[in-house]
């Protein structure tokens, strides 16, 4: 099983790719955690280091969901000061 994972842009991701000659860094970065719970307790710190280049101002994550299978991914914002999926689906 794939872990959930989130991708995000901060602005030392992005320095650094931007300066990175030799095109091997990325631009954005891709955190796993062991579990969805983790990933949700952590989603507010990663919102707020996270630099929005999206117009929805948002963060994607990645998951598969127990009995289904298939890549699930949910788009997360802050919405009355709280990390609140906005979007979500299957890739």
């Amino acid at each position: 099983m794939k872990r959930p994972q989130v991708q995000y842009i901060t602005s030392e991701s992005l320095r650094d790719w931007q300066n990175d000659y030799s095109n091997r860094k990325r631009k954005q970065v891709v955190e796993e955690f062991p579990t969805y719970r983790e990933l949700k307790k952590n989603m507010a710190r990663i919102l707020a280091v996270a630099i929005y280049l999206d117009e929805d101002n948002t963060v994607s994550a990645y998951r598969e969901r127990k009995g289904e299978w298939g890549e699930y991914y949910e788009k997360w914002a802050i919405v009355n000061n709280k990390p609140t999926i906005i979007k979500s689906g299957w890739v």
